[in-house]
């Protein structure tokens, strides 16, 4: 089995040509950033984990175009500052926003502090 080297990664731009854009918003919102195995298309089946997230013709082409082999999927387009700063600025109560990003509520008090900080340190 024949691997691409990391530098040949695609990136979300690439997939959402090729399968669309919300179905890469899937793919990568779900497992963005870790190393996954890709089946050739023939080998592709209806219970596998990528035709059941993003459906079996665009898991189809992906495979085409991807696969067999093992490829490092790209993370969400925001940037760890992007998403502190997103989590930081949420309405709604601590609960809700962390069960919406899918972190703590510590983790969410923590953003709206750095926020807080930042807003201070611009006035």
């Amino acid at each position: 089995m024949i691997t691409e080297p990391e530098t040949t990664q695609p990136g979300a731009a690439r997939i959402a040509a090729l399968i669309g854009a919300e179905a890469t918003d899937l793919l990568i919102g779900s497992y963005g950033g870790t190393r996954r195995y890709i089946p050739s298309a023939g080998r592709l089946t209806g219970g596998h984990w990528l035709s059941a997230l993003i459906g079996p013709e665009a898991a189809a082409r992906f495979c085409d175009t991807f696969g067999p082999g093992h490829l490092t999927l790209p993370r969400h387009p925001t940037t760890r500052t992007d998403r502190r700063r997103l989590i930081g600025i949420a309405a709604g109560p601590a609960h809700a926003v962390a069960h919406r990003f899918g972190v703590t509520e510590r983790w969410v008090y923590a953003c709206r502090a750095a926020v807080r900080a930042a807003r201070r340190a611009r006035a």
